[in-house]
């Protein structure tokens, strides 16, 4: 056993002299970064889809089971990167055929900040929903209802917020613009269904994931609802004063009239 062992060590250590040889000599490459780098990405993107498509169909559970830890899904940091890196093509892309695009410093400022900041909206309605709730029982941390808002806002509503920005492509291409003029024609009622539909699937499976996350502290429907209430009536504050760029789907929009004695109401998309 001794004379075999002794056998196999020099051979090792002249294959180790011959890869070290090499690498000097640079005939070996480093390691293979193209590889490893396609496969992490590929693992990223498959894990997730699956967290998407695991909370699109049942966000209660998927909130249960993640609160407990016994759920495999992407951080919502990393979810939310990986949306972004996702949507921003796609906003470019839209931008482009629609000929929104220009090319001074300014715009491709707003350019970025329309990119970014429909997330920090998702984030506004989880941290305005949360407020809610903490008043009526819950003791969750504030970082679990931002990471179900970051779940609900970069999964269902970035796949909407894709659709309608196709759909928008269509009627732009028919009619020469995306706005609304009237609910009678074809691009009208496509425009606002596909809205109304993003903005119900959002709310939803925001409000069945809270529903989920604070059910132990006796959080129920009419609690959520009334979450949802105060959060579109703070967000739609948020768009009226604040009127920040970028594509948000249907929302509500409060701003003072020009004399600022009076509050207008009213609803875009």
């Amino acid at each position: 056993m001794g004379n075999r062992v002794s056998r196999l060590v020099p051979k090792q250590q002249s294959a180790a002299n011959v890869r070290y040889a090499e690498i000097v000599s640079g005939e070996a490459g480093g390691p293979d970064w193209v590889r490893d780098g396609l496969r992490q990405f590929a693992e990223e993107v498959r894990l997730f889809a699956k967290t998407a498509w695991d909370f699109t169909l049942r966000p209660s559970r998927f909130a249960q089971q993640w609160v407990a830890g016994e759920r495999h899904a992407l951080n919502p940091l990393g979810f939310l990167a990986t949306a972004f890196a996702v949507v921003a093509p796609c906003e470019a892309l839209f931008a482009h055929v629609m000929h929104h695009e220009d090319q001074d410093a300014s715009s491709l400022m707003r350019a970025a900040l329309a990119a970014v900041l429909p997330f920090g909206y998702f984030l506004l309605v989880g941290a305005v929903q949360h407020g809610v709730l903490r008043i009526f029982g819950t003791r969750r941390p504030l970082r679990d209802s931002c990471a179900m808002a970051l779940y609900a806002g970069g999964g269902p509503a970035t796949v909407a917020r894709i659709v309608i920005g196709f759909i928008a492509i269509a009627v732009w291409e028919r009619t020469g613009s995306t706005q609304i003029r009237s609910v009678g024609t074809v691009s009208g009622v496509l425009l606002l269904t596909s809205a109304f539909l993003s903005f119900s699937l959002f709310y939803f499976t925001i409000s069945a994931a809270l529903g989920g996350l604070h059910y132990v502290y006796r959080i129920r429907w009419w609690h959520i609802f009334v979450a949802n209430v105060v959060a579109i009536v703070v967000t739609g504050l948020f768009f009226g004063v604040l009127h920040p760029p970028g594509s948000y789907g249907l929302h509500m929009v409060i701003s003072p009239s020009h004399g600022g004695h009076d509050w207008q109401f009213g609803i875009a998309g």
